[in-house]
């Protein structure tokens, strides 16, 4: 496998890069989604455990086919082998793998670029990667 955006990955394990890059959010927040989030408009709903906001996030259509190839076993959408809640450190572990591929390294370099950018505006930034609920 070459790690992230791989197609021919399927269910929980393949899932935890797509959900942390197509939503912005921290681990924290990552390993707390459950299937209720997810509301019938596209959006995932997220109480950040740093912040304490409540934000809607839209589910960018590349999410939507990772989310609908994960099996739902229990309530949470990323579980380990034994169908429990992954943890922040197993989280960690398995994006610091992906990081460290080589496929990663021209995105990791723009991505730095571009977030020495928006440091300069953050608040436009989190505009655009979040809905708060009306």
């Amino acid at each position: 496998t070459n790690g992230c955006l791989d197609e021919n990955r399927s269910g929980t394990k393949a899932g935890h890069d797509q959900l942390a890059l197509y939503t912005g959010q921290r681990r924290s927040d990552l390993i707390k989604m459950k299937w209720a989030d997810i509301d019938e408009r596209g959006f995932i709903y997220v109480i950040q455990q740093k912040t304490g906001k409540h934000v809607w996030i839209a589910i960018h259509p590349i999410l939507r086919e990772v989310i609908d190839k994960i099996e739902k076993v229990g309530e949470f959408i990323l579980t380990n082998d034994s169908d429990k809640p992954w943890s922040q450190e197993a989280l960690k572990t398995g994006m610091r793998r992906i990081l460290n591929t080589d496929i990663m390294l021209p995105l990791k370099e723009k991505t730095s670029c571009c977030m020495a950018c928006v440091s300069q505006q953050p608040k436009s930034y989190m505009k655009l990667i979040a809905t708060k609920k009306r």
